[in-house]
């Protein structure tokens, strides 16, 4: 294992999602438009400004209960944005699919408690609200279905990276860190190597360590259970 270098870059992934015409109707029809904004181009505007609209978690959220935002659709809210994801490539899904199976194979002995959930989003700020791969969350089912998965809730936080990797390395590094999640884990298909990732404060995350094909890793929440990094990277 061997310490990382945080890519600094900036960027985020994908491109904002727009707006149809009946979309923007729809909008005001659930009363989270105001009367001073206007939709230019798919793009919900400020009118006199060239400010975009800036969402909030709880507008993300009406736009998914009115079908506006759709299940099929990936997309996650990034400083008051609502980005839309690229679609995942073959190495992608094989990963997320491997990791889930190798982590649901495990949930005995994580504990009862614990819950592996792919593609969830998390609400990490007002304006913020990043859809993981995959998070191991700490509740009941039942509860998560009422009032969705919380940040407090998280126990682990897993992206798989190709594409995104200069911005899963910089913006999701510090939201979920600022969000106080113990652990974040990078599965990185262009080197192919497991990022890990303890320690959050408000700047990131302190503690950084490689993971290769041949290791065993330990999640913070469950020290005692193994699990072989060569069950979810891919290979070579």
């Amino acid at each position: 294992m061997a310490v990382l270098e945080k890519d600094r870059r900036a960027g985020v992934d994908g491109e904002s999602r727009l707006f149809t015409r009946d979309e923007y109707y729809k909008l005001g029809a659930i009363g989270i438009l105001e009367a001073n904004q206007e939709l230019i181009h798919g793009v919900v505007m400020v009118k006199g400004t060239a400010k975009p609209r800036r969402w909030t978690c709880a507008d993300f959220d009406k736009m998914a209960e009115a079908g506006i935002l759709t299940q099929e659709e990936r997309v996650e809210l990034i400083d008051g944005e609502v980005i839309a994801l690229p679609p995942m490539g073959p190495e992608h899904i094989v990963a997320m699919s491997r990791l889930t199976r190798a982590l649901i194979l495990l949930e005995n002995a994580f504990g009862r408690e614990y819950r592996v959930m792919p593609e969830s989003p998390i609400p990490v700020m007002s304006d913020f609200k990043p859809q993981a791969d995959i998070v191991v969350a700490k509740g009941l089912l039942e509860e998560f279905e009422v009032r969705g998965v919380t940040a407090s809730d998280v126990c682990l936080a897993v992206e798989i990276s190709n594409t995104s990797l200069a911005s899963d390395r910089r913006r999701k590094f510090q939201l979920y860190a600022q969000a106080g999640i113990p652990e974040y884990w990078i599965i990185n298909l262009q080197s192919r190597v497991l990022e890990v990732y303890r320690e959050p404060s408000d700047s990131g995350y302190a503690a950084a360590l490689t993971y290769k094909s041949g290791d065993v890793v330990e999640a913070l929440f469950a020290p005692s259970v193994p699990i072989k990094v060569s069950d979810f990277l891919p290979p070579r």
